[in-house]
C-alpha cells in the first residue's frame, strides 16, 4: 500500500482553523472605528472568514479516506483489530482531555455535559461512523459507494430541513443526530480512495493554489451566511463538502508526485492535529486563567497562538502518541494466528 503524502499538511491547516475559528483569530481589525458602514462591513466578514465548521467538513472527508484507503488496496479486515485502534485513538486522549479539564477547573466535575470544553459533537459522529464502517462496506459493495453516498446525502438534506433554516450551527440535533448530516461527507472520504484506482487529475502549482483559495473562500461564504442568518452551515456544507471531494483528489494527485513535496512542517504538524483540535479549548481557557499583562493587539494574539500549540505538542507526546502505540500494539496481537502444534 503506497503511503499517501500530503493529507497530514491538509489536517494540520484543518485544525488550525478550527482553533483560529474559535478563538485566535488575528485582530488585524482591532481598535478601529467601526461606525461607518465598510469597516463595520470588513471587520464582520473577515471575523466569519476562519469557518472552523468548514474545517471540519475537511476532516470528516480526510477521515473516511484514511480509513478505507487500506482495505481499498486489499488489505485483510479484521474486526476486532479495526474497532480497537480506531476507538482506542480517539477515545484515550478524549477521556485524558476531559480528566484535565475537570482538573484543572474549566468544567466543574459535576456537569451534567460529559463532553463540555472539547468539540464533542464531531469526535461521537466520528465513533459512530467506525461502528458504521463494516456495514457500510457490505452496502457499499451492494449497491456502489456512489449511490450510497447519494442515498445518505438526499437523506441529509431532509434532515436538515427539520431546524429553521437559518440556524447557525452544522451541529443542531445533539450527539445522536448530527452524525446523519455529516455522514455523506465522511463516504465522500471513501469514494476518495476509491477514485485512486481510476486516472488522476493533473493540477499544477497554480491550479493546485486555485482550488486551496476557493476552499477558503467557499468556507468564508458558508460561515458568514451562518452568521448573519440569512442560511445555516446545515444546509450548506454538505456541498461544500463535494468541492472539498475534487479538491483532496488533485491534492493526492499533486503531492505523490515525485517533484511536488509538502512542507515537512505541515506534515509533522499533521501527526498532532488531533491534539490540537481536542484541547485547544483548554488552552485558550488556561491562557486566560494566567492573567498576563496586555502588550498590544498583536503580540497578546501571538503569545496565545502559541501556547495554544505548546500546549498541544506537550499532550501529543504524553497522551495522544502513547494512545496511538497502544491501539496499534493491540490491534497487532488481534491479527496474530496462534501457531498450530
Amino acid at each position: 500500500m503506497k503511503r499517501i503524502v500530503g493529507l497530514d499538511s491538509l489536517r494540520a491547516m484543518a485544525a488550525l482553523w478550527v482553533m483560529i475559528g474559535h478563538g485566535a483569530v488575528p485582530p488585524i481589525t482591532a481598535g478601529h472605528d467601526e461606525s461607518s458602514f465598510f469597516p463595520w462591513a470588513f471587520n464582520g466578514i473577515y471575523g466569519g472568514s476562519f469557518s472552523g465548521p468548514a474545517a471540519v467538513i475537511v476532516f470528516f472527508v480526510i477521515s473516511g479516506f484514511c480509513v478505507h484507503y487500506p482495505y481499498s488496496c486489499h488489505k485483510k479486515f479484521n474486526l476486532g483489530e479495526f474497532f480497537v485502534r480506531r476507538y482506542l485513538r480517539i477515545l484515550l486522549p478524549m477521556a485524558a482531555a476531559i480528566l484535565i479539564i475537570r482538573a484543572v477547573g474549566y468544567i466543574p466535575w459535576d456537569s451534567p455535559r460529559l463532553l463540555s470544553g472539547i468539540p464533542g459533537w464531531s469526535l461521537v459522529a466520528e465513533l459512530i461512523y467506525y461502528s458504521l464502517y463494516p456495514l457500510l462496506v457490505i452496502i457499499g459493495q451492494r449497491v456502489k459507494w456512489i449511490n450510497l453516498f447519494y442515498i445518505t446525502f438526499i437523506i441529509g438534506i431532509f434532515f436538515a430541513f427539520t431546524v429553521p433554516i437559518n440556524n447557525i450551527n452544522y451541529p443542531a440535533w445533539g450527539y445522536r443526530g448530527d452524525w446523519i448530516l455529516g455522514l455523506p461527507c465522511w463516504l465522500l472520504g471513501i469514494l476518495l480512495a476509491e477514485s485512486l484506482k481510476n486516472p488522476l487529475p493533473n493540477p499544477t502549482s497554480s491550479s493546485i493554489w486555485t482550488w486551496r483559495i476557493g476552499a477558503i473562500i467557499l468556507g468564508s461564504i458558508t460561515r458568514n451566511l451562518a452568521f448573519q442568518r440569512i442560511i445555516g452551515n446545515h444546509l450548506t456544507l454538505n456541498f461544500f463538502a463535494i468541492y472539498v471531494f475534487f479538491w483532496l483528489l488533485r491534492e493526492i494527485s499533486y503531492y505523490n508526485k515525485q517533484e511536488n513535496k509538502p512542507l515537512a512542517f505541515l506534515e509533522w504538524a499533521g501527526l498532532w492535529s488531533y491534539s490540537l483540535f481536542l484541547i485547544h479549548p483548554l488552552a485558550f481557557y488556561l491562557f486566560k486563567s494566567m492573567e498576563l499583562p496586555s502588550f498590544g493587539y498583536m503580540v497578546d494574539w501571538f503569545l496565545k497562538f502559541n501556547f495554544v500549540l505548546l500546549l498541544s505538542i506537550a499532550f501529543y507526546f504524553a497522551v495522544e502518541k502513547p494512545s496511538h502505540l497502544l491501539s496499534r500494539r493491540i490491534g497487532q496481537m488481534l491479527t496474530i494466528k496462534p501457531s498450530q502444534s
